[in-house]
C-alpha cells in the first residue's frame, strides 16, 4: 500500500487543507509529502505576506520544499508519487488546487460534475509535445500501456529524480471560486478509484449512497469515500484506492 492522504481542518484559522499521494517505486516520497506538507503549508499560509496569491504560492514552495527534501535524502531515483491538493476556503470562498500526475479532484456542482485537474498522462496532448521536445522518449509496454522512457506511465510525478526533465515534478496549481447555493461536493482520488469509476459514475454513486443512507442524523463522510472504494474494488480495480469526500454545502469532512 503506497497511497497516503492527508485531511487538516483549519491549518491555519478558515482555510482546510486535503490531499491525496499515490506513490510508486516505494511509499518513501509519499511517505514524506503526507508527513511533511501539513506544516510546510500552515509555516507558508501564516507568513506575513498574507495576500490573495498566498494560497497558490504556498501549495508550490511546500511542493518545492519536499521536493528538494526527498533528493536530500538519497531515496531510489525510482521511486516516485502523485500529488493532488487543496486549500479549501470556505469564507473567501475559493478551492486552490495543486496538481501532479493521475490522482484527480472532481466537483459536483448544480446537477453536473467536472474535474478540477487535468491527468498527467499520455492522453493530455500538452505534456506528450513537452516531453518530445526535451528529447524523451514514449514507448509501448507488451500490454500496449504507453509509458516515459519505457518506466512510468505519468508524465508528472514529485521523486523519480532519474527521469526528469521528461517527467515533471511541476504542479499545475488553479483556483476556484465556490458558488455556495450550486456546489455541492468534491472528491478527491488516486488513479485506482478513476481507473474503474468515471467521473459521473462517482456522481451517482455518492448521491445514490446518500439517498439510501443520510437521514440528517449521521456523519456520512468516511462512508461515502468507503462505498467509492468498494465499488472500485468490485469492478476490478487492484490498484491502490483512496478516496476522500468533501461536502461543501455542510462544510462535511
Amino acid at each position: 500500500m503506497e497511497d497516503r492522504h492527508n485531511i487538516t481542518r483549519d491549518i491555519v484559522p478558515g482555510t482546510h487543507f486535503v490531499g491525496v499521494y499515490d506513490g510508486h517505486g516505494g511509499c518513501h516520497v509519499s511517505d514524506i509529502c503526507s508527513e511533511r506538507f501539513p506544516a510546510i503549508v500552515k509555516r507558508q499560509l501564516s507568513s506575513t505576506d498574507n495576500n490573495r496569491n498566498r494560497p497558490n504560492a504556498a501549495l508550490k514552495l511546500a511542493i518545492r520544499e519536499v521536493d528538494e527534501l526527498a533528493g536530500s535524502m538519497g531515496i531510489d531515483t525510482f521511486c516516485g508519487t502523485t500529488v493532488c491538493m487543496a486549500l479549501i476556503q470556505p469564507l473567501e470562498r475559493t478551492i486552490t488546487v495543486a496538481n501532479i500526475g493521475d490522482s484527480r479532484m472532481v466537483l459536483k456542482t448544480n446537477g453536473n460534475i467536472f474535474a478540477l485537474t487535468k491527468d498527467h498522462n499520455m492522453q493530455h496532448p500538452m505534456e506528450r509535445t513537452r516531453i518530445q521536445r526535451a528529447g524523451g522518449v514514449v514507448s509501448r509496454d507488451q500490454s500496449g500501456t504507453e509509458r516515459v522512457m519505457g518506466v512510468l506511465n505519468m508524465t508528472r510525478s514529485l521523486g523519480d529524480r532519474s527521469l526528469r526533465p521528461f517527467v515533471s515534478p511541476h504542479p499545475v496549481v488553479s483556483r476556484y471560486t465556490i458558488r455556495p447555493d450550486e456546489d455541492e461536493y468534491i472528491i478527491v482520488g488516486s488513479d485506482g478509484l478513476w481507473d474503474a469509476v468515471s467521473n459521473q459514475d462517482a456522481m451517482h454513486i455518492v448521491d445514490n449512497y446518500m439517498n439510501r443512507k443520510y437521514r440528517g442524523r449521521e456523519n456520512i463522510t468516511h462512508n461515502v469515500a468507503r462505498e467509492l472504494v468498494n465499488v472500485a474494488v468490485s469492478r476490478g480495480s487492484t490498484d491502490n484506492i483512496t478516496a476522500i469526500w468533501i461536502g461543501l454545502k455542510k462544510y462535511q469532512w
